[in-house]
């Protein structure tokens, strides 16, 4: 799946929806689980918008 991170607010597809992930959760704690979810602040993709944003011209704010 790699790190290929442009979204850092939405669930991946391939993991159902955000509310299937609150379900899960919900589930889990209800059993005395905890959720971990990795969040890999140093990565990000090069189709996110701040990539976007260093490809334009220089003058760009």
């Amino acid at each position: 799946m790699g790190y290929d991170i442009s979204d850092y607010k939405d669930i991946h597809a391939p993991y159902g929806t955000e509310a299937d992930v609150e379900k899960l959760i919900e589930c889990l704690h209800s059993r005395g689980m905890k959720f971990v979810m990795d969040l890999v602040l140093n990565h990000t993709s090069d189709q996110h918008k701040w990539f976007q944003e260093a490809k334009k011209p220089k003058d760009n704010e």
